[in-house]
């Protein structure tokens, strides 16, 4: 595993597809005030472009997740994140502390939610179904239950963001309501989804679509973020590509929500 110091000048997520485009399994990365940080591990015969400033081997530190969801998790007391989806209609859930993405403190998190609440569409008659790619902490998942999903699938590609999701279900008592898989093993035991929901950087989002778009038959519509404002029309070009028409976007602090409709 290695730390890769990235010129500052190139923007972080087009430094994050050129690499992952050259075989490199990215873990995290960041961007800093001075310098952008990727943590990934890297082929033996992988030639890095010029703009990767260094490369130091890197070992990961234990992580005191409950510190981390402390300092920095939406609403954070007696030992959970706390989140009101719906003021006055008493829709609530808390999340444990760990290592799956999603404590409410990113604003593409926040942007889903928003997006979830506005147009998780109720009135439609019969069952509701959901597919969360990237189900990280499991938050996206269980939003959707407690905003009127009958049922949920979350996948992951890491197997603690899954265990993760697990236990976050199970003290939602939404257990019942929803799997959670690693992408190899998605089944939709329950049907197909009607709503799909993907919270990732671009490349990532077109990776992980084009794993799971054959298995998806059915009408279905999509919200999705992890968009910043200045790729937007990169974006909506791809997104072309997959017969999605826009209905609605959302922006905060220059990252971008969308909802979209299949053609």
């Amino acid at each position: 595993m290695f730390k890769l110091i990235i010129d500052p000048t190139l923007h972080f997520e087009h430094a994050w597809a050129q690499l992952e485009a050259l075989g490199l399994e990215i873990l995290f990365g960041s961007q800093e005030e001075d310098h952008i940080e990727i943590v990934a591990n890297i082929p033996d015969k992988a030639k890095l472009p010029s703009w990767v400033v260094s490369v130091e081997t890197y070992s990961l530190p234990k992580i005191d997740w409950e510190k981390q969801w402390a300092e920095h998790g939406h609403n954070y007391r007696d030992g959970y994140v706390n989140l009101t989806l719906s003021e006055g209609q008493e829709k609530f859930l808390r999340l444990i502390p760990g290592p799956g993405f999603g404590d409410m403190s990113h604003p593409t998190t926040q942007l889903m939610i928003d997006m979830l609440s506005d147009d998780l569409t109720l009135e439609v008659q019969g069952d509701k179904v959901v597919l969360d790619i990237g189900c990280g902490s499991g938050i996206l998942t269980l939003t959707a239950i407690a905003l009127g999903a009958t049922y949920a699938y979350g996948i992951d590609i890491d197997p603690q963001a899954i265990e993760h999701s697990l236990k976050n279900a199970a003290l939602n008592f939404y257990t019942n309501q929803c799997e959670f898989f690693l992408p190899e093993n998605l089944n939709f035991s329950k049907g197909l989804p009607h709503l799909i929901l993907i919270n990732m950087i671009q490349a990532e989002q077109q990776a992980a679509w084009e794993s799971v778009q054959e298995k998806i038959s059915t009408p279905y519509e999509v919200i999705t973020s992890g968009i910043l404002k200045d790729d937007r029309e990169i974006y909506l070009s791809l997104i072309k590509r997959w017969g999605w028409s826009l209905k609605k976007e959302k922006e905060k602090n220059g990252w971008l929500s969308f909802h979209f409709t299949l053609n």
